[in-house]
């Protein structure tokens, strides 16, 4: 995949287009939490119903955008701007979030794997709910253009 922005080696750069974008889809939907980066479950080998209602969500930039437009608008009645938003964007991480409604997302283990090799995460966190992990991972360790398989268990 192509990065949108020259200079930057990742699939999820945005241009100054794509920031007004994802602002507007934030303003759209006051409930915004990004189906589009809804990850697919290939398959399960856990019989534990915990995993049943989990969503799993690739966090890029785009999606924090969207995100912080939709709180903006329905918190304050306040549209998000391109110098808000930029202050916060971060391209030097991947992060992952596992959402669980049980409250048990801290139990999780993840393992990243690409072409065999695991892929080690820098930073875990858990919020205070205990129904979002989220996992970062640096870009420098991703090859964008091959496929990654997350394990969760």
């Amino acid at each position: 995949m192509q990065a949108e922005q020259p200079g930057f080696g990742h699939i999820y750069s945005l241009t100054d287009d794509k920031i007004i974008e994802a602002i507007n889809d934030g303003k759209k939907d006051v409930g915004y939490f990004g189906e589009n980066f809804m990850l697919p479950l290939i398959t399960s080998t856990s019989n534990d119903s915990m995993f049943e209602y989990m969503d799993i969500f690739i966090d890029t930039p785009y999606r924090y955008v969207a995100i912080y437009s939709s709180n903006q608008y329905a918190k304050y009645d306040r549209r998000s701007t391109i110098k808000k938003v930029s202050s916060f964007i971060n391209y030097d991480y991947l992060s992952l979030s596992a959402y669980l409604p049980s409250g048990s997302a801290n139990l999780l283990a993840t393992e990243l794997t690409q072409e065999g090799e695991i892929i080690e995460s820098y930073k875990n966190d858990n919020n205070e709910d205990r129904d979002i992990k989220s996992i970062y991972f640096s870009v420098d360790a991703i090859d964008f253009r091959e496929l990654d398989i997350l394990e969760i268990f």
